[in-house]
């Protein structure tokens, strides 16, 4: 998915939801890549990633109100 943001096939978030430190090896990962210039860090920036539910959610609101928030219903009730 985020190779689809990257490629401009979407704008929606993408966001990793990083619970107990799950995806800690995926996350250092994605760090040494921007160290050896193998990702850039504007593309990098596209990736949140967040340890609870509570801030995937604001992630996602910052997302929508800061990126025109075409993806997302407001009306979660």
């Amino acid at each position: 998915m985020l190779t689809w943001r990257q490629l401009g096939l979407h704008q929606k978030p993408v966001v990793i939801l990083n619970a107990g430190g799950y995806f800690d090896a995926l996350v250092a990962f994605l760090e040494h890549m921007v160290k050896r210039r193998l990702l850039s860090p504007e593309n990098h920036a596209l990736l949140s990633v967040e340890t609870s539910i509570e801030e995937m959610f604001a992630a996602l609101e910052r997302e929508a109100t800061e990126g025109g928030g075409k993806w997302l219903d407001r009306d979660l009730t």
